[in-house]
């Protein structure tokens, strides 16, 4: 339960966001090349008791679209979620946890966790929006949730890191784990000039890419 959501369109934003971290972005993800931070941004403001149940992200638009200044179909393949201040210091609680899907005997919750985060003004986390239509034809890694603000008021700012496509059914059938359990490499030449093809954790969605705040450290977390 949000308390409040505030939508703002703000390319200048995207643009220093983009230059902050797209060195640390793969290049190439699903047979498309990276092409922007979008500028469409949330905002959102979770107050005592707020949170977010569990779910996986979509990918946005959920039908690519054609754009010809970006030179192909451009959908979104990654989150961006950016925290703009600290648990244990502004509010208490509100960690975001990955969990893992299972059978764990009768009466036992559906999920458990398997990584917990909690976050810290000025870091941002990206990770891998798995494909939801149509549907993988294997298990989802990327299930979480935004744990209740236990205390005080927690603040975040959510948007996607965008790739572009050379057709449409590389945009919209692309998902890493379904092409590497059938063999398939997708790859989108030419390249992003100035910006080598980068296919690294092709086969894992399972990571969980954390940008620190203070040394732009990047960390990994399976």
């Amino acid at each position: 339960v949000l308390a409040s959501r505030y939508l703002s369109h703000d390319p200048k934003l995207a643009l220093q966001v983009m230059d902050r971290i797209s060195a640390y972005l793969p290049g190439g993800l699903d047979g498309g090349r990276l092409f922007r931070v979008s500028p469409t941004f949330r905002f959102l403001h979770y107050e005592e008791g707020g949170r977010q149940g569990c779910h996986i992200d979509g990918r946005e638009p959920a039908e690519p679209v054609l754009e010809e200044a970006a030179g192909g179909w451009v959908q979104s393949r990654l989150t961006l979620q950016m925290y703009l201040n600290s648990h244990g210091v502004d509010f208490e609680g509100g960690e975001l946890v990955f969990l893992q899907p299972g059978n764990f005997g009768a009466g036992a919750p559906q999920f458990r966790a398997k990584h917990i985060y909690e976050p810290c003004a000025g870091d941002a986390l990206v990770f891998y929006q798995e494909r939801l239509q149509p549907p993988s034809n294997l298990s989802y890694e990327l299930h979480h949730e935004a744990s209740d603000v236990e205390g005080g008021n927690k603040y975040a700012c959510r948007t996607m890191i965008e790739y572009v496509f050379p057709d449409r059914e590389s945009a919209t059938m692309g998902n890493i784990k379904d092409d590497a359990s059938s063999g398939r490499i997708r790859r989108y030449c030419p390249e992003r000039p100035g910006h080598a093809s980068d296919l690294r954790d092709a086969t894992d969605t399972t990571a969980v890419t954390l940008y620190n705040h203070d040394s732009q450290a990047e960390q990994q977390y399976p």
